[in-house]
């Protein structure tokens, strides 16, 4: 399961956004619109995840029933599209 952090990203079991590790705003290789959009995609996957009522807001209820999931425990990284190959 993910979490999203302050900087509207997904961060991983060490509190380490998963973005800036695959993004680096200083690396001219790095898009950041491809960031931008990686982001919006890790959003509409928990969106999709958590809010079962589909109001587009997580409720307190919503997040408290997702940490009880089995896949809450499991900490799998979240692939960018960037490493696994999918950006054009």
């Amino acid at each position: 399961m993910v979490i999203l952090c302050g900087r509207v990203c997904v961060c991983g079991a060490d509190g380490s956004c998963q973005l800036d590790k695959a993004y680096d705003p200083e690396a001219t290789e790095d898009d950041m619109v491809e960031r931008y959009e990686e982001m919006n995609r890790m959003r509409e996957h928990v969106m999709t995840e958590i809010d079962k009522n589909r109001d587009r807001l997580i409720s307190l209820e919503e997040f408290l029933e997702s940490t009880r999931q089995d896949e809450f425990k499991k900490d799998e990284a979240w692939e960018v599209m960037k490493q696994i190959g999918n950006c054009t």
